[in-house]
């Protein structure tokens, strides 16, 4: 196949704030959010007493969101500012990515690790700052340690610093997010009125030793991916368990369409992925729906599944790499899973997805999975290395979006 466009091109887009809204306005009470690793009745949010992990109703996290958002705004922050948001799956990042989508500001999702390495943390943040000037920026990091970590890199940054975890007083020129949670002030404007825009911005490994920004538009690629991914069969009640980082768009995926479509997110984990409380998770919490990259596939083979087996399991969504006929066969047979998705992509928000496949030997070739079929909005293309013309059907070739 030389070209591939996707079937439907003209497809309608609402703000994801708006669907948002219409699941809290549907459904309140259902939850919307469990974090296994957070403790329950964060901020006064949700019930305090009766689980062991924290989780959290849509009402429950909306009230967060208008809190945290009408703080926001009283520190100067509005539309087309910056937020970096430099945090694990959690519930502040959650409060921290819808807020800033409520008052028009662009959301940089950044892995908590990259302040490890400085040449490439001073490249991520530069590179936002001389790309999108912006009238105030605020930055997000979890503990002491990533504060001092910024405030080393960059000790002169003109940004509003805000912390997260805050057992002692913050530290000097930082901001406790929990002062920011608290009740009082009212944000401006309506609540439910869509922002003007919802601009995301990510960094993938391109091909350059740095990291490349990818800055996507939020209504746009939820409405493409919908158009033939697993992601847009997620309905009111389902469980939807994400395995990766906010900070990678596939776990920024899970997050806004279990959000966006009412149904539940779930966290097992902050950061690292542990097969052993992930399996746990996945007992105490069944999900019928999981979005995992595929390098993780091997640990869940490896894992001991013998003494409970897993509540079932309808699709997992794999992405990330390419994966063979064989490893997904045994996948699905060791984790009990109906059945398998390909995603895949580039997180400018291009994207090929095979739907939900209980046969992957209809899907394969080779010995590997298909990529699958084009979104709507997406064009693909299969090209000779190094050029940009279309190879004749039959023939291997480079993937262009």
């Amino acid at each position: 196949m030389r070209e591939v466009l996707s079937s439907d091109p003209a497809y309608q887009s609402r703000s994801a704030w708006e669907r948002l809204a219409e699941a809290v306005e549907r459904h309140p009470d259902h939850l919307a959010l469990i974090c296994a690793h957070q403790r329950p009745g964060l901020y006064g949010l949700g019930d305090q007493s009766h689980e062991p992990h924290g989780q959290w109703s849509f009402g429950a996290l909306y009230e967060g969101i208008i809190r945290l958002s009408a703080s926001l705004e009283s520190l100067g922050l509005s539309n087309d500012c910056l937020l970096f948001v430099i945090l694990g799956n959690s519930l502040e990042h959650v409060l921290t990515t819808w807020a800033g989508y409520r008052l028009g500001c662009t959301h940089v999702s950044v892995h908590p690790n990259t302040l490890s390495n400085a040449v490439e943390a001073r490249h991520v943040v530069q590179t936002v700052l001389d790309n999108r000037p912006s009238p105030k920026a605020a930055v997000f990091v979890q503990d002491e340690a990533a504060a001092k970590e910024f405030d080393q890199l960059f000790p002169q940054l003109d940004v509003i610093r805000i912390i997260i975890r805050n057992d002692q007083p913050a530290p000097s020129s930082w901001t406790s997010f929990d002062q920011l949670m608290k009740p009082g002030q009212t944000p401006s404007g309506p609540l439910t009125s869509p922002p003007s825009r919802e601009t995301s911005i990510f960094f993938s490994s391109g091909t350059t030793s740095l990291p490349k920004p990818c800055e996507m538009n939020v209504p746009a690629w939820i409405s493409s991916l919908a158009s033939g991914s697993t992601l847009g069969l997620v309905r009111p009640g389902d469980r939807l368990m994400s395995l990766v980082p906010c900070s990678h768009v596939l776990g920024y995926m899970g997050q806004m369409f279990a959000l966006t479509h009412g149904a539940t997110l779930v966290y097992p984990s902050y950061l690292a992925f542990d097969p052993r409380t992930t399996i746990e998770t996945l007992r105490g919490v069944p999900c019928k729906y999981i979005v995992m990259v595929s390098a993780l596939v091997h640990a869940f083979i490896s894992a001991d599944l013998s003494s409970t087996p897993l509540p079932p399991i309808d699709t997992v969504i794999f992405s990330g790499m390419t994966l063979s006929t064989a490893v997904a066969k045994e996948f699905q047979t060791r984790v009990g899973t109906r059945a398998i998705e390909n995603l895949y992509g580039m997180t400018e928000g291009a994207f090929c997805a095979t739907g939900p496949v209980e046969d992957l030997e209809s899907i394969s070739r080779d010995g590997f999975l298909a990529a699958g079929r084009p979104m709507a909005g997406s064009k693909l293309r299969l090209c000779a290395p190094n050029s940009t013309e279309p190879l004749p059907p039959g023939v291997a070739g480079e993937v262009h979006y």
